[in-house]
């Protein structure tokens, strides 16, 4: 394969191309069948702020607030569950069947999770069921992993955080 700098292909407009370049040959794809062995995983349910409406193909932006695993249900937060953080998650809608806030491969994106007084996991890349946990922030600087997506109803999703790799955080 002919190697290409990022900044050629950036300057020729072609964006999609970039993208094709770091996504496309060599993803590693998740393997369903691997069980969440890391002692760092965490569990988090996250409602959006307003609930999503399908959105047009294009670029996106939305926020949501972040609750500890088993606080979501019945489309409302538990009786007394306090917020731990907030999300902000924003990029590329190419399938509007599947909006912002439901899981499925019709965006392409970037979720910044910021637990309040932890830090930030950046999640980036398709965002379905899957997704790579790319870095983060604060106790959890050099994180990478992949985070699981459950749909628990509009706007609500149960998010498992399978950090593989701990970095060098405040800890």
């Amino acid at each position: 394969m002919e190697r290409v700098s990022r900044r050629s292909l950036l300057t020729t407009g072609g964006g999609a191309a970039l993208i094709g370049a770091i996504l496309g040959p060599g993803i590693a794809q998740a393997q369903a069948d691997k069980p969440i062995a890391s002692p760092w995983s965490m569990v988090v349910d996250v409602a959006m702020d307003p609930p999503s409406a399908a959105p047009a193909v294009g670029p996106f932006y939305g926020t949501a607030t972040v609750y500890r695993g088993g606080a979501l249900s019945g489309g409302a937060p538990a009786s007394g569950a306090a917020p731990i953080g907030s999300a902000r998650v924003w990029g590329h809608v190419w399938d509007p069947s599947r909006p912002p806030g439901s899981v499925g491969a019709g965006v392409v994106g970037t979720v910044a999770v910021d637990i309040a007084g932890q830090g930030e996991i950046v999640i980036a890349g398709v965002l379905d069921e899957r997704a790579a946990i790319v870095g983060g922030t604060g106790n959890f600087r050099g994180v990478n992993g992949q985070s699981d997506a459950q749909q628990l109803g509009p706007g609500m999703l149960r998010v498992t955080l399978d950090i593989t790799s701990y970095g060098s955080g405040h800890n």
